[in-house]
């Protein structure tokens, strides 16, 4: 039997968001940009459509969409092909890949983010660097992308009543960010990356279950989905530890009381699209529902 609640007029928005990363509003200003087979010629179009009923020079251009894996090079796209439109190569140009975890940016965005003051690297991100040069190709993936994204105007501001937390601990395939056990087929040199500090994430994830809150960790890769699995189980473990009278708890009692804390939180794993199934960590795939 379903309970209907009324909210008095408020709004209800469904706890999982796809990019639900740091990601503002703007970043839509103009419409999807997938399944371009010429992705230069059709996506710069676009660009020029928008710019020809929403002039300012001021004003960033934002949009989301492109996937390099529907394009014949499968390479990611550089700040001089936004540029080769001189008309276009006046203004901040970015673009967010279909999945959220790689931003694409114009030589006009390096500049606004002061290119002598990017980092080389950053922890859990990718900058986009040409092998030989080392110049910035403006391409900034998982983590990186906050660099781009604190200086983008028009972040817009809201409220909003929050269950439950998402938490991030890879990135995407498409973007070779997922964190896999073995090194990509089709890039031979990348087994993708670790957006969070695994040995950060137990602290963070036992203050919200003593508040009651629903987590929900990003795992693509293998890798990735093993270690939060496995940080789920030894978080419930540790809190059943900690609440049950002092530790008098009996070894028939304590898995039964970890199962009953899992579904009463329901923890969840966002996408979970490669997992182990025939190696020593097996166990890891059982414990999902």
């Amino acid at each position: 039997m379903l309970n209907s609640v009324d909210l008095s007029g408020a709004k209800s928005i469904d706890g999982k968001f796809p990019l639900a990363k740091k990601i503002p509003h703007c970043l839509k200003n103009f419409h999807y940009i997938r399944h371009v087979k010429n992705y230069k010629i059709e996506i710069l179009q676009r660009i020029r459509n928008y710019i020809s009923t929403h002039r300012s020079k001021k004003e960033w251009i934002t949009g989301w969409g492109w996937d390099q894996t529907q394009w014949q090079s499968k390479s990611f796209p550089t700040s001089k092909d936004i540029d080769s439109d001189p008309e276009l190569a006046r203004y901040p140009i970015v673009l967010l890949r279909v999945d959220g975890h790689a931003l694409w940016v114009n030589e006009r965005v390096l500049n606004i983010l002061q290119k002598d003051r990017i980092p080389d690297k950053v922890d859990g991100g990718e900058i986009g660097r040409e092998k030989e040069t080392n110049r910035l190709t403006g391409i900034f993936v998982d983590n990186a992308m906050e660099l781009v994204l604190e200086r983008i105007e028009g972040m817009g501001e809201g409220r909003l009543t929050v269950r439950s937390v998402k938490l991030f601990m890879d990135g995407a395939l498409g973007s070779w960010g997922a964190a896999l056990l073995e090194p990509y087929s089709d890039e031979p040199t990348k087994q993708g990356l670790l957006i969070s500090d695994p040995t950060l994430l137990p602290p963070v994830i036992n203050q919200w279950i003593e508040k009651g809150f629903q987590v929900n960790t990003h795992c693509i890769g293998d890798r990735a989905n093993r270690i939060i699995i496995d940080m789920y189980e030894k978080c419930f473990q540790d809190y059943v530890k900690l609440h049950s009278n002092n530790g008098n708890i009996t070894d028939e009692e304590f898995p039964k009381e970890v199962e009953k804390l899992a579904e009463k939180l329901r923890f969840r794993i966002e996408h979970a699209q490669i997992l182990v199934s025939k190696n020593a960590h097996n166990k890891s795939v059982s414990k999902l529902r």
